[in-house]
């Protein structure tokens, strides 16, 4: 089941941006004398884009079956909860809207830094992706019971309950409204995977349990790693 989602996963999300890269190319080659500069730049910028998408994909696939083949080693030590969010919230397109709350005295998680900032960024990338224009991602911090926790909440329009257990496999889309979400449906897959490995854990929860009666059901994600004493 795997080989066979992986293989219809190749043929759309690489077929996809490929046969954009070609027109774009062959639209250049031949017609660049006569493409106003404006043109010319839209079309290497479309390039540029579909190229970072083949990036990506191509290295969930990598880190997939990293997790699949038992390979990730975490290298555990203090984190500081701020760090890996500001680093992650970096590397996510469109993450201006990124609410953050963490207490100063938040103890130090249990993490191996370089994960922790991948599943964040997975888990904000999400977030952001369905999250209504102009609307807020809220991450927030906090502790108890010796572990630290962040949840990511969104403001979309939530997932379905009959999807919700399913969100964490690997290639699986949920449909969020009258579409199946874009996407490969590898990056919360890899999140659990990761989180998992540094001895944590990730859950889904939707509709939020403070979203407005009236308002759009959304998202929280919440990641549990084992708090530390000094950072």
């Amino acid at each position: 089941k795997l080989r066979t989602a992986l293989l219809n996963s190749l043929s759309h999300d690489l077929r996809t941006p490929l046969t954009g890269i070609r027109g774009a190319a062959e639209t250049l080659g031949t017609a660049w004398d006569r493409l106003a500069p404006e043109t010319r730049a839209d079309l290497l910028a479309s390039i540029k884009e579909d190229a970072a998408r083949m990036t990506r994909f191509l290295a969930n696939i990598m880190d997939l079956t990293r997790l699949e083949s038992g390979q990730v080693a975490p290298r555990l030590q203090p984190v500081q909860a701020i760090d890996a969010i500001d680093a992650a919230i970096a590397r996510v397109p469109d993450a201006g809207h990124v609410l953050v709350n963490v207490p100063p005295d938040l103890p130090a998680m249990q993490a191996d830094p370089a994960l922790l900032e991948q599943v964040l960024a997975n888990v904000l990338d999400n977030a952001v992706r369905y999250a209504p224009l102009g609307s807020d991602v809220r991450i927030r911090g906090a502790a108890g019971g010796g572990q630290v926790s962040l949840e990511i909440s969104d403001e979309g329009i939530g997932i379905p309950a009959d999807d919700l257990p399913h969100v964490f496999d690997s290639f699986y889309r949920a449909r969020r409204g009258d579409r199946t979400a874009p996407g490969t449906g590898l990056g919360l897959a890899i999140a659990r995977g990761m989180m998992e490995a540094m001895g944590g854990s990730i859950q889904a929860v939707s509709p939020r349990p403070d979203a407005a009666r009236d308002g759009s059901p959304g998202t929280i994600v919440v990641l549990r790693l084992s708090a530390t004493s000094k950072a």
